[in-house]
């Protein structure tokens, strides 16, 4: 783009008036988005961002997922953002007070609250962000438009026509290919088996796993404890590991265009295409992860039942368990007559945890008593 000083030279008064008025009113937004910016906030009292930093932080690093989410990592992250607050003498750390009577200390509440108030408003502040681009989006717009136009305009015009003829040359020998189709039927009926079964051989993409839960139900397998039969639990497994397969699904043909007569045996010549489809496929299912935990669990002094004579509802808190096993691991109590179970300690530890911060470490681990 060549800017020109003509249009100064030859109308000063007017283009100097333009010019005052543009930079204004650009300055002028420029300044009220800076306002806007630096005076944004966010609605909610303490309280309020203390009962999310509850329900979404701790609550999520203690209980899991409610509904069997497919996103297991965010449990992770939830303990994650607990272990941020730095306050003297104070723990915070979820993965550290699992086994608290007091998991929800108002301090940690509080200070979790204002980690949640803070990234909201940094969300905020970056979507106000994006109105600075209004002062120059539209001249970019226009003076885009206009070389595209230009651009794009004659090309257009010449693939129309390219297409004009190539449709004419098609229905030159239309009538004679018709009378050689029957002749190459068998070729091409062969031709299109053959290329689908090296495609599908050859072209098959397998891309990396992922959870999923849309093709076999979820699976439950009771435990119970081999020295203590009042210590039970459950391992819930609901994840399937799934991939995406690309495969050959079929074939678009057309004649050649390129050859306005058949080969030399009158075979009509044609342009072959394979198209291909991607489908969900899963290769592991959640009996398999359930299995798999379950021989870390009977490491643990807990033998595989049937049933189980009461409540499992208290989750063991790591959260690697869900992120690498892909199973929830629950039991019915934490504590015995002597503190926090042996057994229950070894649940949690089946799995490295999070910065292989052990849950036997914890600084007053166990001494609430129960949750």
């Amino acid at each position: 783009m060549r800017l020109s000083l003509q249009p100064l030279r030859s109308k000063p008064l007017p283009s100097l008036a333009g010019l005052a008025i543009g930079l204004s009113l650009a300055t002028a937004w420029i300044l009220y988005v800076t306002h806007l910016v630096h005076t944004s906030t966010v609605a909610g009292t303490p309280a309020h961002w203390a009962s999310r930093a509850r329900r979404e932080a701790y609550g999520v690093c203690y209980d899991g997922c409610d509904d069997d989410c497919l996103d297991v990592w965010r449990i992770e992250d939830a303990c994650a953002v607990t272990a941020e607050p730095r306050i003297p003498d104070v723990i915070c750390d979820a993965s550290r007070m699992w086994l608290w009577a007091n998991r929800y200390p108002d301090e940690c509440l509080l200070a979790v609250g204002a980690l949640f108030k803070e990234k909201e408003l940094r969300g905020r502040r970056f979507r106000l962000r994006f109105l600075y681009l209004l002062t120059a989006l539209a001249g970019f717009a226009g003076y885009g438009a206009y070389k595209g136009v230009e651009y794009l305009g004659p090309r257009v015009g010449a693939y129309r026509r390219r297409r004009r003829e190539a449709a004419r040359a098609r229905r030159r020998h239309e009538d004679d290919g018709q009378r050689r189709t029957s002749a190459t039927t068998p070729l091409l009926r062969a031709t299109t088996v053959t290329t689908a079964l090296v495609s599908v051989l050859l072209f098959s993409v397998v891309a990396e796993g992922y959870p999923c839960t849309s093709h076999h139900a979820v699976y439950n397998q009771p435990f119970v404890s081999l020295t203590d039969p009042s210590l039970f639990g459950n391992i819930h497994g609901w994840l399937s590991n799934c991939y995406t397969e690309r495969y050959a699904c079929g074939e678009t043909c057309e004649d050649d265009d390129n050859h306005d007569r058949g080969d030399e045996k009158g075979h009509t010549r044609r342009k072959c295409t394979t198209e291909y489809c991607d489908r969900e496929r899963a290769d592991t299912f959640p009996a398999e992860y359930v299995r798999r935990a379950g021989e870390l669990v009977k490491g643990c002094g807990f033998k595989m039942v049937d049933y189980v004579p009461g409540v499992v509802d208290r989750r063991v808190a790591n959260p690697r368990i869900e992120g690498t096993l892909w199973v929830r691991i629950g039991v019915n109590r934490f504590n015995g007559s002597e503190g926090v179970e042996r057994g229950v300690l070894c649940l949690g530890d089946v799995v490295a945890w999070p910065g292989h911060r052990g849950g036997r470490t914890g600084k007053g681990m166990g001494d609430g008593g129960e949750v």
